[in-house]
């Protein structure tokens, strides 16, 4: 049998605490029946439902900090500061992987760091 890197045995439970995963896992673990396609078919269905139904930004999902951000039309020295409530992914599934294939800590900060930054200037242009 081929060993495993110890970075997948360390980093691979932390994929189990994401939405899907924890779908997934439900019926695999408590209905034995279903075959592992038919549950993964089944929970993205699932999590589509949930996700039309419930608004984005008025929940976390895992990985994920809620940052009061200087709304676009205050300064950030304004002694009448407005905020608006910004969700930044700080951990997404891509980033575990990422440690599964022991890359350099370095660069997936890197990479965090940008999609936060991409993220929140988005949500910052559709503000305007």
């Amino acid at each position: 049998m081929i060993s495993q890197p110890s970075s997948v045995k360390q980093y691979r439970s932390a994929h189990d605490r994401f939405l899907k995963a924890m779908i997934v896992n439900f019926p695999v673990h408590e209905l034995r029946y279903l075959g592992p396609l038919t549950v993964a078919n089944v929970a993205d269905e699932l999590i589509r439902i949930f996700e039309e139904n419930v608004p984005q930004q008025e929940r976390l999902k895992h990985g994920q900090i809620l940052w009061n951000a200087p709304d676009k039309n205050t300064r950030a020295d304004s002694p009448k500061r407005k905020y608006k409530d910004v969700i930044l992914s700080v951990v997404t599934d891509e980033d575990v992987a990422l440690f599964e294939q022991n890359r350099p800590v370095k660069e997936i900060r890197k990479q965090v760091i940008a999609r936060i930054i991409k993220r929140h200037m988005n949500r910052r242009e559709s503000f305007r």
